[in-house]
């Protein structure tokens, strides 16, 4: 446990070099966490912690649909920060291969839906979801695109 009253779960890979995963609230979640790890840098060959369902915290579920970051992030979504040198908003999020970048945004919520969107399509069932605050939930559904018209009418030509 840390000293934050948290659970930390890492992995050893390759030649001992231990990756932290992540730090969470419970015990059973950070086993959870350890064992999906180890499926995805070793494959069916690695030893799995074995959970019992009478462990599992309540709630479980929902903190798992929808994850809003902790405060002392820029943005109040996991994945989601601005962008120093402009007004955008960056979408990243991390995967076996390393941090992958999702793109850049012209509002929060849309890189918290792009963020969405990348952790259905790597993580499916076990991925992490950013809930839109309500404010970003009207917005939302006013929000009109901007789209950059063309300066030529021929394709490739600027």
């Amino acid at each position: 446990m840390s000293t934050n009253g948290q659970w930390q779960a890492s992995i050893f890979i390759g030649r001992g070099k231990r990756k932290t995963i992540g730090l969470f609230d419970s015990e059973y979640e950070a086993a959870e966490a350890h064992n999906k790890a180890a499926l995805e840098f070793c494959g069916k060959n690695c030893i799995l912690n074995l959970l019992d369902e009478g462990d599992r915290p309540e709630n479980l579920d929902f903190k798992r649909k929808f994850f809003q970051h902790k405060s002392g992030n820029k943005s109040i979504y996991f994945g989601v920060s601005k962008q120093s040198n402009s007004n955008k908003w960056i979408a990243r999020i991390n995967t076996k291969n390393g941090r992958e970048l999702i793109g850049s945004f012209d509002t929060e919520w849309l890189a918290a839906l792009a963020f969405n969107k990348r952790s259905m399509e790597l993580f499916i069932d076990n991925s992490k979801l950013n809930k839109l605050s309500e404010v970003h939930e009207r917005e939302r559904e006013t929000y009109v695109q901007k789209t950059k018209k063309p300066s030529s009418k021929f394709s490739g030509v600027t």
